[in-house]
């Protein structure tokens, strides 16, 4: 069975609408793509409160890159790291949050934050 994958370019967030260069929209795009599927997975892992004698659910950045990867049929990792400092300027401009742990994991390439779970210094518990 051949899965046939339409990878989404983002046009509302291209130049001149938005930061992301459209010269690139490929790689611009798939930033952007591990970018909105990173914050989300990284806010909510702090908030999460689990029975003792449950796992924490765990997320693995690395995981969700390689996804986008596949998606987009990225050749050049590299080259689509590269602009993940358009997607956070992108994210910023829209008033989306954007994680520490994202930066780090970029700059670190990856070993950074890779597995990210539970942090119970951020708890809000009463």
């Amino acid at each position: 069975m051949k899965l046939n994958l339409r990878a989404p370019i983002y046009e509302d967030h291209l130049t001149p609408n938005g930061l992301l260069p459209r010269e690139e929209q490929i790689y611009a795009s798939a930033a952007w793509h591990f970018a909105r599927l990173a914050m989300p997975a990284l806010i909510d892992i702090p908030e999460q409160a689990t029975p003792e004698g449950t796992l924490d659910t765990t997320v693995k950045l690395q995981n969700l890159l390689n996804a986008t990867v596949i998606l987009y049929a990225i050749k050049d990792l590299n080259r689509m790291m590269n602009f993940m400092d358009f997607a956070k300027a992108e994210a910023l401009r829209c008033g989306y949050p954007w994680r520490h742990e994202l930066d780090s994991f970029v700059k670190s390439g990856g070993r950074a934050f890779n597995e990210v779970t539970r942090n119970p210094d951020r708890l809000n518990i009463s």
